[in-house]
Parts: structure tokens; sequence; C-alpha cells
């Protein structure tokens, strides 16, 4: 609850700054890291605990006028573990795991402070006004965050609560301090943008207390050794209003003005030996469940290589710079960035600085590490590769714990100058990447070692004894950038199966398989990590799964989860659900057969459709076609319906010659330069893709049975003819 009046605190401490007389708006962003060593001796008996503490905030402030300031807390996060007792990191708030993005007491209560001559006033919700009551004053100068000179809590007081609710807390002992008016710590400017504040300090506490010790019924004397290790940063950001275009192009490479009505990111920098005929492109990827569409701003640079761009973010993104050669980078708010680069050398020459500068260097330095180590994910995954062949067990171990030590250790060199959650993030993504090796081996030893003409290993069940050492719930490992891919298959596609074969668990049919997976969730998960997981479990149910179960899934975790950010995440893809989900009609597409005829959808109303969306590069598209289609259609010979194959490419010569080769009959079209609106309008983006479509035109199923399935159990294309269908087979087919 102290955050409340550290903001308070910050609404006074720079009142007497030119920045505040410019009437602009701000956002400060408050973080810290927090190590304790506890040495506990009674006697001869010494115990020591190790305590990790991270905290993260950021407020807005809105000058009013009149020494006023509305204040709003918009993001907070606090968590801490037990280290050396193996605990997982937890909210300190409370027993159950704190979601960053969920509402607490303060987040949208906007309190406003008053600036008086001895003291200062804070009204808004009773909420909040009234929480002094709960011990939280003791904390009110708890935590530094914008100076050197901390003042004593001897220094100021609680002097009225007023009728409205409205607080008052007077300062004593005036004449000690320097008055700006209630300035507590000296501020100097820093940037256009703001003001940053950053301390590393250590210190020292050793003290006595009397405890009560229930082994031998009676009192102990304690002493307690403490040593306190603490890095604090704060970041001021000014979100100035002003206008600003930019460029952007959009998945389908249609160019739109992205108009900014303030901004509070900068990026310029100067490019030699640079293509003057060429642009650079931002991009970034819109990352959903089912949708992973790339875009980029453009920016074109001048003639000697100078360039500028601005923007507005609500929270830090990843982005790739991308001149000929790409190198990755992070804008976030209150970034004012300069890069310089030499396209001759490109990665070597990489140099960062401004404000924000220390996060992007990291990924430079960090890919040139990779790159002289072998550790770029290309060359990670062929030592990979080579070692599932010519390694043991132990062996293999061995080789994927040496080189999460070697990124560690990279990483942890950067701990002081980076972000919390890119450090974390970093760190974590190496650890999931190598539980995620090891995993994979069982499965992946056989194949390759069978592809170098030796015999699999057995593997004995103490393989997995690292499992042991993996926490799962740890809150902070979503902070990792590859979190929900990485822990969607470590948890559902190992873990999960484990618990499943213990259990002697089976399930027929993928709406039972989700299921099965949403009650393992709610019964080994809880908190952040349940969030996640949920999160990942729903966007895998509204790709694959019936819609009945869909809108139950949806349902229960709105009512479970309201009011965060992936629930905003997850309507948007529940949004794009529906326009294909049962009984919606099918987009009326207008696509070229390979003899150059236009055809359309629509041409076949009055039949039941099977759309096969697939593409000559796709293995298990080829696989299907060729062992299943020709026999699915036999099968089909006498009943209503059409078989559509859309290849989804531009090469109709290359689609041409395979059907050809393959001998495939039914109507076939390729998508050409309208593959983007197709993969949108049909929502999917990995093909094969298949759906049914009934004699009017309106889907009867997205993400339907591949042919393998339908030969044996053809139910949904019977149901779409209105055709009965006794189905005699309880055996699961989804693999085929």
């Amino acid at each position: 609850m102290k955050i409340l009046f550290r903001l308070v605190v910050l609404c006074c401490l720079i009142t007497g700054t030119s920045i505040f007389a410019q009437k602009q708006n701000f956002i400060v962003e408050l973080q810290s890291f927090k190590n304790d060593s506890i040495i506990r001796t009674v006697g001869n008996t010494t115990k020591t605990d190790l305590y990790e503490r991270y905290e993260q905030e950021s407020w807005q402030v809105i000058p009013l006028g009149n020494s006023q300031y509305q204040i709003e807390l918009i993001e907070f996060q606090n968590y801490a573990r037990r280290k050396n007792m193996g605990k997982k990191w937890r909210s300190t708030q409370s027993n159950y795991s704190f979601l960053p993005d969920a509402e607490n007491i303060f987040t949208g209560k906007k309190l406003i402070v008053t600036v008086l001559k001895k003291g200062i006033k804070v009204e808004g919700d009773s909420t909040i006004t009234d929480a002094n009551k709960m011990g939280i004053q003791n904390s009110f100068f708890g935590t530094l965050f914008l100076g050197k000179n901390k003042m004593s809590n001897k220094d100021y007081s609680l002097k009225t609560k007023n009728k409205d609710g409205s607080l008052i807390y007077e300062f004593v002992n005036t004449d000690k301090l320097t008055f700006e008016p209630a300035s507590f710590y000296k501020i100097s400017p820093k940037s256009e943008l703001g003001y940053d504040f950053n301390q590393d300090k250590t210190y020292q506490s050793i003290y006595e207390r009397k405890e009560y010790d229930w082994s031998k019924r009676d009192s102990v004397i304690a002493s307690y050794e403490n040593w306190t290790s603490i890095t604090e940063r704060v970041k001021t950001i000014v979100e100035v209003d002003e206008a600003y275009t930019a460029h952007y192009r959009d998945e389908n490479h249609v160019i739109h003005d992205s108009v900014y009505s303030k901004t509070n990111v900068t990026f310029k920098g100067k490019l030699t030996n640079f293509d003057p005929n060429s642009h650079i492109s931002i991009d970034f990827t819109e990352s959903l469940p089912g949708s992973y569409k790339r875009k980029a701003f453009v920016i074109h640079p001048e003639k000697d290589g100078t360039f500028a761009f601005k923007m507005y973010l609500d929270e830090p993104m990843e982005f790739t710079f991308w001149h000929h050669e790409v190198t990755p980078m992070i804008l976030a708010p209150g970034d004012d960035l300069y890069l310089t680069l030499n396209m001759d050398a490109f990665d070597e020459t990489i140099k960062w600085t401004g404000r924000g500068s220390e996060k992007n260097q990291f990924l430079a330095d960090q890919f040139l590490f990779e790159e002289e180590n072998n550790l770029k994910p290309r060359n990670y995954y062929d030592q990979l590769r080579e070692a599932y062949a010519n390694l043991d067990a132990d062996e293999f171990k061995n080789l994927c714990d040496s080189l999460y030590t070697l990124k560690a250790n990279f990483i942890k060199k950067y701990r002081a100058t980076l972000p919390p959650q890119q450090y974390l993030g970093h760190l974590y993504n190496s650890y999931l990447t190598n539980y995620s090796s090891k995993q994979n081996f069982p499965r992946s030893q056989s194949y390759y070692r069978k592809e170098a003409g030796k015999e699999p290993l057995k593997i004995d069940d103490s393989y997995s004894d690292f499992r042991e050492d993996f926490h799962a719930d740890n809150d902070l490992m979503s902070f990792a950038a590859d979190y929900n891919h990485t822990i969607r298959e470590i948890v559902y596609f190992d873990l999960y199966d484990q618990f499943r074969d213990e259990n002697q668990i089976s399930f027929s049919g993928m709406d039972k398989h989700y299921q099965q997976r949403v009650l393992y969730t709610k019964l080994v998960y809880s908190g952040l990590s349940a969030y996640y997981l949920n999160y990942i479990s729903l966007g895998d149910i509204i790709q694959r799964g019936s819609w009945d179960l869909v809108q139950k899934t949806m349902a229960d975790f709105r009512e479970e989860y309201p009011n965060t950010k992936l629930l905003n995440k997850i309507e948007t893809v529940y949004a794009k659900a529906q326009t294909v989900s049962p009984g919606q009609m099918a987009y009326d597409f207008e696509l070229d057969d390979l003899e150059g005829q236009k055809v359309k959808l629509s041409d076949f109303r009055g039949k039941v459709v099977y759309l096969d969306f697939w593409g000559t590069g796709c293995g298990p598209c080829r696989y299907q076609i060729e062992n299943y289609s020709a026999k699915l259609k036999e099968k089909m010979k006498d009943k209503d319906i059409v078989f559509i194959y859309v290849a989804c490419e531009a090469n109709t010569e290359r689609v041409k010659k395979y059907m050809d080769e393959n001998n495939v009959g039914g109507v076939k079209l390729i998508a050409k330069d309208q593959e983007p609106i197709i993969r949108d309008k049909y929502w999917f983006n990995g093909i094969p893709e298949y759906y049914i479509i009934d004699k009017n035109g309106k889907i009867v199923e997205r993400d339907a049975e591949r042919p393998g399935y339908l030969i044996r159990n053809p139910k949904s294309l019977l149901d779409a003819l209105n055709i009965p269908f006794e189905d005699k087979s309880t055996e699961e087919l989804s693999t085929l």
C-alpha cells in the first residue's frame, strides 16, 4: 500500500521544477531489486535465509494548476520469494499471485494532491485516502526514488483527516528542509524527456531480540545480521502533446498514415554506406492466438543517412530494425534513442546512445556473443541435432546445461543496466530453452539416430530427474519473450502427459483433451501461471475446439479474469473466430483455376463444399492429398459434395504440375496475390486448413477433419448433407 504515498511524495518532489511549469503530463516509472541475506544465530545454531524482491510501478501525473496534481496508478508489479528454500515467486500483496494488469485498490483511482505551504493534502477515493489505518504511513518516505538525501520518518506526521475523507500531512522541523515547495529531494534536469534517478546501495544491520522457542518451551535470545542490497531506478517521462505522422505498412503491404496526437518515443540515427534508394523498416509482429501478422513503420533516410521517427507507446514493444540486414530492438515509453550504423559491417558497428540505449545495446552485444559462441538459434539447434545422434542421455543433459550456463552468465553481466523485465525475460528465456531442449531428447534421439543408421537409445526414467528442479508455477517466468510458446510445450506436452500416464487418464476427441487440460491447470497451478496457461488453452480451443466449447471456455475466462490484459487480447481473437463460426456466411472468394478461368465459391450453391487450403511446399498437405484425397472423393462420389483445393501460393505452373502428377480431381484454384485476404477471411496461418460449407454457403465447420480421418469417420460431411451417420469407431483418429 505504500505506493500511493510514494507518488504523493513524487508530486511534491517535482513541483519546483521547470517541467511542471510547462503543465505537461508525466508517466513516472519506479523499479527496484532488493536482496536480503538474514543470518539468525541462537546459541551455536546459525541459519541463513535469502530473500529476493522485485517491484515496478507506473503512475500518471497530470498537473492541474494551483499546486494541484492528479495521480493515477496504471501499472504495479510486486514479487518476492525465499530463494534458499526454492520457493516460487509470489506477489507480496496476497496469497494469490498478483495479476500485474488486474485492478487493485489504486488502479484507476484518480487522486488529487495539493501542495500546501507546510504540507500536502490528498483527496480521492475514501478507501484509498483512509489507507493510513493499515499502518502504511510508516513507509510514507520509506523508499528513496528521486534523490540522494532521504528524510527521516520523524520529519513528517499525519495532521488531519477532513470530513470529506481527504488527508493532510504536515512536515516537522521544516527549517532543516529544502522547501521548493515540499520538494524533499533535490532534482537536476537530465534531458528534454524528464528525469532519471538510479541508485545501487548496500547496508548492514545487526540486532538482537527475544523469541519464543517452541521446542524448548522457553524464550531465547536470537541475534540477527541483515545484509541488504538494493538497485533502484526512477524514470519520469513527459507525454508530449505533439502531432506526428508515421508511415505505416500493414500485412498486405498497403501504406497508411498513422497519426499520433502525442508522442513519448523518439528514435533517431545515422547510417553510413547505406542504399539511398531503399528505406528503413521498423517491423513488429502482432502475435495473438491464430494470428501472427508482420507489420512495419517505413522511414526514408535523408541523403546524409540521418533519419528520425516518433511514436506513442503504452508499454515496451519488440521491433526489428531492417535495412538489408536486421537487428532486434526494443522501444519503450520515454525512450530517446540514437543509432549509428555502418552498413558495410553492420552488426560489429551498432552503437546505441541516449535514453533507453542500454537495453538495445545489450541486444546488439548479445547477437555478437551468440555468433562468436555458436549460440544463435539456428546454430544452437544444429548443435542439438548433431548431439541427438551422437551423445548419450547424460552427455546430452550436460551439453544443454553448459550452453545454458554460458548464456546465463552473459546475461547476468547486464543485470545492473537492464530494465528488470528485460533482464528477467532473457534469463528465463534461456532457462525455458534449456528445459525444452532436454525434454525433447528421448523422442528426437530416436529419429536422428535412425537417420544416422544407429539403434535408438533406451532412455531410463531417471533421465527426467531435471523436472524436479523446474517450477512451472514461477510467476516471473512470464517475462520470457517465448513464454507462451515454450510453457505450452513444456506443460501440456510433457508435464501434463506425465500426469495423465501416472493417473491412467485417457481421452477421445480434441474437445475432451482441452477440457482435461483446463482441469489439470486448475488442479496444479495458481496465480499468474494459471492465468497464462488458461489463456494459452483458450487460444488453442478457439482455434481448434468445437464452437460450444469455445463459448463455454470464453465465458469462464471472462468471469475468472475480468479487466485483464490477456482478456482484452483474447476478446480480439474471439471476435475474429465468430466470423468463421458455424452458421456464418463463408467469404465468397473469386479465384483463378489452373486454366486461368475465374471461379467463385458461390458458383457451388446447392452443394456441400469441402475446402482444402494447401501448398506445394507443405509436407502434411501433400501427404493428405497423395494418400487420402482420392479415396475420400471415391467414398463420397454419390453424395452432393464438391471438393475445392485452394493453393496458397502464386506459382500456377508448379501447382498444376503437382496436381497432374498426382491425378487430383475436383476444383483446383490458386490464391496468388489474394492469399493474405484468403488467410484473413478464413482465419488461418498454417496449412493445411479445411472447411466444410453447407448448401447455402454457410460455414458448418472450420478447422475440419483431414481427409485421412474423414475416410473412416465422415460424420461431419454427412451431417452437412443431412445424412444420418452411425459412429461405430471409438478409436482416436486425430493423428491421421
